[in-house]
């Protein structure tokens, strides 16, 4: 596949990020930051095989389809939130250093090793993403499972 369809399909959901993650965030002000993290994180667990499946069909429309599905409506409800939600889960005075914390030892065991580990399960897998996707759908799981275990940090609304 030319290095055009995934940086066109990028595009595509980037764009249509601009609408989808305000969208994302004024819901999570309507009902909470952990149903619309969670409902991100449940889509992700069920969209890593079909995601993978479309990729692999070539077809640039179909990648361009998974593509601005997974990124721009599943991914992005994920991140619309995460700022506030992270903001409102601790007191002022660790704030910072709290989320730096978080942020940079996350990075460090999941992100700086996820290409290294996307890398072994598809050669693992004899070229085929599955494990991959198997994987993606394990860390979605996981991240609707924590966001769970955390208290909702939106303020109570009024009722009307």
């Amino acid at each position: 596949m030319s290095s055009g369809t995934s940086v066109l399909g990028i595009t595509i959901a980037s764009a249509i990020s601009i609408l989808t993650i305000p969208l994302a965030g004024a819901l999570s002000g309507r009902v909470g930051r952990k149903p619309v993290m969670i409902g991100g994180a449940v889509a992700i667990t069920l969209f890593a095989y079909p995601f993978f499946w479309l990729v692999d069909t070539r077809e640039p429309w179909l990648i361009y389809l998974a593509i601005t599905v997974a990124f721009a409506l599943m991914l992005n409800s994920i991140f619309a939130v995460t700022g506030t939600f992270y903001a409102e889960s601790l007191p002022t005075e660790v704030r910072y250093s709290g989320l730096v914390f978080v942020r940079e030892i996350n990075g460090v065991i999941f992100a700086g090793t996820s290409p290294f580990v996307a890398t072994l399960l598809v050669d693992a897998g004899g070229d085929r993403p599955w494990y991959l996707a198997g994987y993606v759908a394990a860390a979605g799981l996981a991240g609707a499972l924590c966001v769970w275990r955390l208290p909702e940090t939106a303020p109570a609304r009024a009722k009307d």
